[in-house]
């Protein structure tokens, strides 16, 4: 029993004992009456005093529970407005995701080469830049399979000498081409490369190797490094680009 309904049960119990009190307190004076008593005695005045006594305990009790039954009302009232908020706060985060998966589709079109690329490497080179400007990639690579090797095709922001070819399961990208994966390095090597600018030299934090897939075939591989720590969302997006890009590289080939 909970506490109000506790509080009700008091209320009705005392308003019963006031009556009973009450109807005793009569019936001492009735009986007082018919035995023509001049001194109604002392049991009437007992009766009227716990009657008295119960009525006022009754009041106090209903007057508290009154008091209850306005908390208890508030109460509810919050715990509605909060289950309100709660239902809002996830019917926000439903549309988010849903903006969210829009919000991917358009970072891969902006990310695609666009115009009359005719080559592999132009195309390779604005992949790589459209990467940048979505991405923060501050420094990318493209290789281009031939046979079991890949060879170098265009990079960004890069210095020094050309990249080595190399062979499928060589090296992380190897690796990457031949598990047909993303593959990421959140702990890239001191000695990997640096990124320069006017301000210096500066190690990347993230190195993301993507195989570009077309019909299930390593076609090319994009190699990126960025300052910032990927995510599902970046993954998904590579994903996106590793499709498209494949099948461009395989169209450009053709022709």
């Amino acid at each position: 029993m909970n506490l109000l309904n506790r509080h009700r049960l008091q209320i009705f119990l005392l308003f019963t004992a006031t009556l009973f009190f009450a109807i005793l307190m009569g019936l001492s004076f009735w009986n007082h009456s018919i035995r023509n008593d001049v001194r109604p005695g002392i049991w009437p005045l007992v009766f009227l005093i716990l009657a008295i006594i119960s009525f006022t305990l009754a009041i106090l009790t209903f007057r508290r529970g009154f008091s209850m039954s306005v908390i208890e009302g508030l109460i509810e009232e919050r715990v509605n407005a909060e289950r309100s908020i709660l239902l809002a706060e996830f019917e926000k985060k439903d549309e988010e995701v849903i903006n969210k998966e829009d919000n991917v589709e358009d970072i891969v079109k902006k990310i695609m080469p666009k115009g009359n690329i005719k080559n592999a490497a132009g195309y390779a080179e604005k992949l790589l830049k459209g990467l940048s400007d979505e991405l923060q990639v501050s420094i990318g690579i493209a290789y281009l399979a031939k046979g079991k090797k890949y060879a170098y095709l265009a990079g960004f922001a890069l210095t020094g000498d050309t990249p080595p070819d190399f062979k499928e399961g060589e090296n992380l990208n190897g690796q990457a081409a031949l598990s047909k994966e993303i593959l990421i390095a959140e702990n890239i090597p001191e000695d990997y490369f640096n990124i320069e600018s006017g301000l210096g030299k500066s190690k990347p934090k993230t190195l993301i190797i993507v195989p570009l897939l077309h019909k299930n075939k390593t076609v090319a591989i994009l190699e990126i490094a960025t300052f910032i720590e990927s995510d599902d969302k970046i993954i998904n997006i590579l994903n996106k680009v590793s499709t498209q890009a494949a099948e461009k590289l395989v169209q450009l080939q053709k022709s």
